[in-house]
């Protein structure tokens, strides 16, 4: 008998000792995925990048753990770097790394420190004069936001640290200090200390550090998810606020969605954890504050210690020779003046606009008083012992109560459009009836009763027994995991669309109040740059706003044709939040004289509102970057491209044909770009009854094909107007191909798809070969390689935003230049 089978096995010590290790690593990353999970389920953040940013993260958190100690810092810098590759390209990559590394070059200079600053701030005007457009700037929208994001308030911490150092730390810790990788996405950041960033580097063991990364990671997902469910449901529409308890309801959902930033930041400091990087939680139990003092040392730490060594201490110790109150009071209002100042300052790097608001200086005002108010107050007072009372109990929950309201108060007025919509909410409390007041009144004191009973059981069950901090974060552990789980388990479930979890899950709807009117408060309109998706306010006293349709700017005419609408030349308006200028010729476009010069190839295009380039601005639209790049890479002295944007919103090939009867050919193009989308046919029947019900006479050639095949738009079934229009469009490329080859223009078809959007380009191709079109390019794949919500304007408008034109010009470049045998030249 083999005496191996009665042998017991046992393992030896390494192999137990290596089971015990893996696995807490292990378990991190279970959790990494199980946030990638619910990310990806609830798009969560999708407008940022988070879902397309998180396989990044596990992966560089993944190669980075395994890494020797040694090379961790170079791999995070490197994480960095691939990441902003992925996101901005190699050349916009390039770009934010080469000005960063400037900036950090004057940090260096072997002059006196008063001269780098100097030099550095002379840096800091030159990229304000390129983000408002006075000097040309190497960097677009996108990139100067991320490298303003990044530089903004560190090099500030930076400069104020550097004379003090002793020992510096290596230069990719001084990389990595600026360079973190989590701020790719998240504009607004935690203003890292420089000192506390180096010092918390690995100072513990790196499991227990990573861990603490999860932890704070799944919360941050639970407020996230919080904050959605409060934006979608919680919120009441102003239109609908009547009584002194509704007005109440919207102010306190109003101030719960600082829920977002608090998951936000939580977020990237849980992400810097994952890289050994153990810095502080950023809130501490913000909203249970008991005074105004207390919530600012509560509420932002990260911003709150930036102030005191940036503004108060500085401040304090030059007149501490004064009275202490004096001292003191003096100090407080110089941190609160820059804190309102610093806001400012965040908001216009982020959004390259001017943020200053009659709301904004009232708010951080009133904040500033009464938290130095609070102040002065308690340092008068003594250090209190341990009470476990009721009465005491109640008395602080009284000021928890209070400050909470207070806050809510003043919060709705910060994030308002202005200080008289404001005070309409105001008004509408105080004209409510004595009833609904008693009322009111009866519910605050049942709340206040609640929770001093709570909080005296706390006192004396986990306080005073030293059991508090333990206990505590146990619990919010657990109720956030199961928190997750539930909703991940309800997501895998698609619950229908148009119930309230299927609104929840998809995040795709305003709320009421935003669908009054689309406007933003601070932290969002930063987060949702060029975003009409408000998360905070909706105006709804006084007039309406108009509605953002094209047919609705001032310098749109109604026209007398098929075409419906026609912008008035020499003009601008501003759609979609973007400047929209118009040429003497009545186009979205520079000026062009009526007969080409010269030596050049004149080519026009017609299309649709991607083609006019809905949503950005005048200098952004893919035509405008294809005719600089055409001319920069193919011109010369003796050959030059003009490319006239004939496009117009909402606009189908029987109407690019009567545009190229009408207008187009007068310009004599040698090329013209018929650039479709491919969208359902019944959009053609739809457009007909927009111009029947307007009563406009369509031209001869579409007259008499209605005529033939007795098409009536009022008088079709659904199914009908699916199979009239398909007849309408393959009419359409016939007589538009027909048209090209009477005025000697040479067609080009391209299909360019939507973002985010469905097309059926196999229906289209088919009748648009069959209609003698030569030369068809598809851009099908152009954005299959990108996170295509990335690439929209905002959550709600699925147009291509700045990036996307630009890679349809690169690709249209391409395709243009094979077309044309420009290559061989």
């Amino acid at each position: 008998m083999n005496s191996n089978v009665l042998t017991p096995k046992v393992k030896s010590p390494a192999a137990t000792a290596t089971k015990i290790t893996v696995w807490p690593y292990l378990s991190v990353l279970l959790q990494l995925g199980f946030a990638a999970v619910l990310i990806h389920l609830f798009q969560i953040e999708g407008d940022l990048g988070l879902p397309a940013f998180w396989p990044l993260l596990i992966a560089a958190f993944c190669v980075h753990a395994l890494a020797p100690k040694a090379y961790r810092p170079m791999i995070f810098f490197g994480s960095f770097v691939a990441t902003l590759i992925f996101f901005l390209g190699e050349v916009g990559a390039a770009k934010v790394l080469l000005m960063g590394g400037v900036l950090l070059g004057l940090c260096h200079l072997p002059v006196p420190m008063a001269l780098r600053r100097g030099l550095v701030f002379l840096a800091g005007v030159a990229l304000v004069l390129m983000s408002t457009g006075y000097w040309p700037s190497p960097l677009d929208s996108w990139q100067m936001r991320i490298f303003a994001s990044l530089f903004m308030f560190r090099v500030i911490l930076y400069l104020y640290e550097l004379p003090h150092e002793k020992k510096g730390p290596s230069i990719w810790q001084r990389l990595n200090y600026f360079f973190l990788l989590p701020n790719i996405i998240f504009p607004l950041f935690p203003i890292v200390d420089y000192q506390g960033f180096q010092k918390k580097y690995f100072n513990q063991k790196d499991i227990i550090i990573y861990q603490r990364g999860a932890d704070l990671i799944l919360w941050s997902l639970c407020c996230l998810l919080i904050y959605r469910w409060i934006y979608l449901f919680g919120i009441p529409s102003v239109l609908t606020v009547d009584t002194v308890g509704e007005v109440l309801h919207y102010m306190i959902a109003t101030y719960l969605t600082v829920i977002r930033l608090v998951g936000l930041l939580g977020l990237s400091v849980g992400i810097l954890r994952l890289f050994g990087y153990n810095l502080p939680d950023i809130f501490n139990y913000m909203f249970f504050a008991s005074s105004f003092a207390d919530l600012f040392r509560r509420i932002n730490i990260y911003w709150k210690d930036f102030l005191m060594k940036i503004c108060y201490y500085p401040t304090y110790f030059r007149i501490r020779k004064w009275t202490p109150t004096y001292a003191l009071t003096i100090a407080m209002a110089v941190t609160f003046f820059f804190t309102w100042i610093f806001h400012l300052y965040q908001w216009f790097w982020i959004l390259g606009s001017n943020p200053l608001r009659d709301t904004s200086i009232i708010y951080w005002g009133l904040f500033g008083v009464i938290a130095t108010l609070n102040t002065l107050f308690e340092g008068n007072k003594r250090k209190a012992k341990p009470n476990y009372s009721f009465q005491f109990a109640a008395w602080h929950s009284f000021k928890v109560l209070s400050t909470f309201l207070m806050m809510s108060l003043l919060y709705s007025l910060w994030v308002s459009p202005g200080v008289g919509n404001w005070m309409a909410l105001i008004i509408t409390a105080t004209q409510d009836n004595f009833s609904h007041w008693l009322q009111l009144a009866a519910l605050l004191l049942l709340v206040w009763g609640g929770a001093a009973a709570l909080y005296f059981i706390y006192l004396n069950n986990w306080e005073r027994q030293k059991k508090a901090l333990l206990h505590s974060n146990a619990i919010l552990r657990s109720l956030g995991i199961g928190f997750l789980v539930v909703m991940a388990a309800l997501a895998y479930n698609q619950p229908p669309e148009d119930s309230q979890l299927g609104i929840f899950i998809q995040n795709e709807k305003l709320n009421e109040k935003d669908n009054d009117q689309q406007f933003t408060g601070y932290y969002n309109e930063v987060l949702e740059h060029k975003d009409v998706a408000s998360r905070l306010w909706g105006m709804g006293f006084g007039k309406k706003q108009k509605k953002d349709f094209f047919a609705d700017l001032d310098n749109v005419d109604d026209v007398d044709n098929v075409m419906l609408y026609a912008m008035r030349p020499n003009s601008s308006s501003t759609f979609k939040g973007q400047p929209l200028t118009v040429n003497r010729w009545g186009m979205r476009d520079q000026d062009y004289e009526k007969v080409a010069p010269p030596n050049t190839i004149r080519i026009a295009m017609v299309g649709s509102s991607p083609v006019m380039g809905v949503g950005v601005a005048d200098d952004e639209v893919f035509e405008k970057i294809l005719e600089d790049r055409l001319n920069k890479n193919y011109g010369s002295d003796s050959l030059r491209f003009e490319l006239l944007n004939f496009a117009q919103p909402s606009t189908g090939i029987h109407q690019h044909a009567f545009m190229l009867e009408d207008k187009i050919r007068h310009f004599r193009p040698d090329y013209i770009l018929d650039i479709e989308h491919c969208r359902n046919f019944i959009g053609y029947i739809r457009k007909l009854k927009n111009a029947k019900d307007a009563g406009v006479t369509y031209y001869p050639a579409l007259a008499a094909l209605l005529e033939a095949e007795n098409i009536d738009p009022d008088q079709l079934s659904e199914a009908e107007k699916e199979e009239k229009g398909k007849l309408i469009a393959a009419w359409g490329y016939k007589h538009f191909r027909q048209l090209c080859q009477k005025y000697e223009i040479q067609p080009i078809w391209i299909f360019l798809p939507g973002v985010s959007k469905s097309n059926i380009l196999e229906e289209y191709l088919p009748m648009v070969k069959s209609a003698g079109f030569e030369k068809v390019i598809s851009l099908e794949d152009i954005f299959s390689n990108y996170n295509q919500k990335l690439l929209q304007v905002s959550t709600e408008d699925k147009h291509p935003n700045p990036q996307a034109h630009r890679l349809i010009a690169q690709r249209l470049e391409m395709e243009l230049v094979r077309h044309l045998g420009l290559e061989e030249q």
